[in-house]
């Protein structure tokens, strides 16, 4: 990411004297000189700077310019600040609330930084809460992409709000040297990262339905999603990874999943078909086989006529006896074959 937005926290409450405003104040200015040190020539910058006790100073112009800062601009916005014996508590949430509205404002109304990379640094001396949602706002703010370090003087560390936050813990801004080293390591880290604070508009084979729809983190955007054999339209948010995704997965990936699913599905049942197919076709033939052999009338032979016909029924025997003395040779075999019908009909 080429845009580089920060925000500062300086806090001007009861917990911090003169001596201690000064020195936030000369912190940051060395924390501006390293951030432009660090990054290269093509890198835009814009520094905001407020104030937070029970209310918000701020320049009376806007936090920031629509446009480039230099490094010199981004100094100057520290010095409209000035300490004030007329302190009150320090309201985390109350400031929390005002970078939200800010943030909210800048991505309405200057497309061109819509992308940028966000970066929130804060003083915190208290946690005092004006309107107990400060864990609501920390929750927003990271699903815009917000990256956030909270500079914690004294014990406000061990507060129930800033747990799994990255925190800063300084004893005072006296030694100012190592709280810097550390600033930057942060800094630098984020910067290296460079995811800005938007999500892809195109992605694999995936793209959204409908280009004008905002890429900003925490935004929801309709996307195509493009498979081997279909497409499917999916209702997706823009994570503050930088992922599309619907519920706990990419956005795109249950589609492609559910793809795999149906043509394995329809593959199984296509090969179960065909099982069931083979196995009716070889049972059909196997029966049709056993009744051939079943009426295939058995052959036989002259051997085996007459030993049925010599065991056949005793009147049978009786009456091709008497038929022999009386007939001819020539007609013998025409009454044995009167015989064997007679014995078969009799049987």
């Amino acid at each position: 990411c080429k845009q580089i937005d920060v925000i500062i926290g300086l806090d001007l409450s009861k917990n911090t004297n003169e001596s201690q405003f000064d020195q936030q104040r000369q912190f940051f200015q060395e924390l501006i000189e390293g951030l432009y040190l660090y990054n290269d020539t093509d890198t835009s910058y814009r520094v905001g700077v407020f104030a937070y006790d029970d209310t918000i100073i701020k320049p009376k112009n806007k936090l920031w310019p629509l446009g480039n800062m230099t490094e010199f601009e981004a100094k100057e916005a520290l010095k409209p600040f000035n300490y004030s014996i007329d302190q009150n508590n320090p309201y985390l949430d109350h400031a929390l609330r005002f970078v939200l509205a800010s943030l909210d404002d800048d991505r309405s109304n200057n497309k061109d930084r819509e992308c940028s990379e966000k970066i929130l640094v804060l003083v915190v001396t208290d946690i005092v809460e004006k309107w107990s949602n400060g864990k609501r706002d920390l929750a927003r703010l990271k699903t815009m992409g917000v990256k956030t370090l909270f500079v914690v003087v004294g014990k406000a560390a061990d507060s129930e709000l800033l747990k799994g936050e990255e925190i800063l813990i300084v004893s005072s801004f006296n030694n100012s040297m190592d709280i810097q080293t550390n600033a930057s390591h942060f800094l630098r880290n984020i910067l290296e990262e460079g995811k800005g604070s938007c999500c892809d508009s195109s992605f694999s084979a995936n793209q959204l339905k409908d280009t004008r729809c905002s890429t900003q983190m925490g935004n929801m955007c309709e996307i195509i999603c493009s498979g081997v054999f279909d497409t499917n339209v999916v209702l997706a948010t823009c994570e503050p990874n930088g992922v599309w995704s619907s519920g706990k997965e990419d956005a795109c990936k249950g589609f492609g999943l559910h793809v795999v699913s149906l043509v394995i599905g329809a593959g199984s049942s296509l090969m179960f078909l065909v099982f069931v197919a083979m196995f009716v076709f070889l049972l059909r033939r196997k029966k049709c086989q056993s009744k051939k052999r079943t009426i295939t009338p058995a052959f036989e032979s002259p051997i085996h006529r007459s030993v049925r016909n010599n065991y056949s029924a005793p009147s049978s025997k009786m009456l091709a006896a008497e038929q022999a003395k009386v007939e001819s040779d020539e007609d013998s075999d025409e009454s044995d074959a009167v015989v064997y019908d007679y014995a078969e009909e009799d049987a």
